[in-house]
């Protein structure tokens, strides 16, 4: 596919250091990149390569909303404020995950108008209007309603920390806008779909997420089913309310962790939802490697010069 013509993403800026020497079957691409741009027909294949149906609109949304959570908002300074002492508590950035995704996927779906009982949904045309510009004032609003009835800019520790948050953010989702200028919509969403199916685990809207949770209520009333004792002792215990009914419990991990209550999270994170391996419900997995690392080098923007993780 090559770059749009009304495309200000020409070789020799940001497009140099990706593509240089990137030509032809058989390279360290791939074969995604030709002299002109991205080979929509390859990325395809590739897409496919790791479980990604390019044709199904509605699933593609779905997978890529999780690439885009997980680039612009979990990968960000939010892991600071997660690992400090007294930071977010592990149930709580479950449900902060999902609520980030929720965020990426509502819009990418009014964005897209992708009518949700069709499978066959159409993605916006390359002459539309960004899908992606518009993110950073959704994921970084400092107003957005948190699961806990926080908002999001009380869980920065301070305006510094926020700003960097904010920083994070824009880069990744102007990377974005731009590759979507320079070839449409649809190459960028497939990246990222294929990023998150490779390199994300245990996240809502990811294809094993139903098994996953299909196990682990399978597992919630026989704890000699892990050879984990803190889980099984925990399992041994009573159940917190609200946890008691298996099918409501079983719908709210279904519809997000983020319609959990803080103390359901909590219990199904100690009851071992988090710890179940792809082969304890047959899910065979997608190698990190199936997607040419090239194409990671695309989705996430070099860190600004004077930006420093702390």
């Amino acid at each position: 596919m090559r770059p749009r013509q009304d495309s200000n993403l020409r070789r020799g800026s940001w497009a140099e250091p990706v593509l240089s020497g990137m030509t032809g079957g058989g390279s360290p691409d791939g074969g995604l990149f030709d002299c002109g741009g991205i080979d929509i027909a390859q990325l395809d294949r590739q897409a496919r390569v790791c479980g990604v149906d390019p044709m199904n609109s509605k699933k593609l949304i779905e997978l890529a909303s999780v690439g885009v959570a997980a680039l612009a908002w979990r990968e960000s300074p939010v892991e600071d404020w997660h690992a400090a002492q007294d930071g977010i508590a592990q149930a709580e950035m479950m449900r902060l995950n999902a609520a980030a995704t929720r965020t990426v996927r509502d819009h990418l779906r009014a964005e897209a108008g992708v009518d949700l009982p069709l499978e066959d949904a159409r993605l916006p045309s390359e002459d539309a209007a960004s899908i992606f510009a518009p993110l950073p004032r959704l994921l970084a609003d400092p107003q957005r309603s948190l699961p806990d009835g926080r908002v999001l800019r009380d869980l920065a520790p301070d305006p510094g920390a926020w700003e960097e948050f904010e920083g994070h953010v824009c880069a990744h989702c102007g990377r974005w806008a731009g590759l979507e200028t320079a070839y449409g919509p649809r190459p960028v969403l497939i990246l990222l779909a294929c990023h998150a199916v490779g390199r994300v685990r245990k996240w809502w809207l990811l294809p094993d997420w139903s098994a996953r949770v299909q196990e682990f209520l399978r597992r919630l009333d026989d704890p000699e089913a892990w050879d984990d004792r803190q889980v099984a002792h925990h399992l041994r215990q009573q159940p917190p309310p609200g946890t008691a009914d298996r099918y409501a419990l079983r719908q709210r991990l279904l519809d997000g962790p983020d319609r959990c209550t803080a103390v359901a999270a909590d219990y199904c994170l100690r009851a071992g939802l988090g710890l179940l391996a792809h082969s304890d419900y047959g899910w065979p997995g997608y190698s990190r490697h199936a997607m040419p690392a090239a194409c990671r080098t695309l989705v996430v923007p070099p860190n600004p010069p004077d930006v420093t993780r702390r």
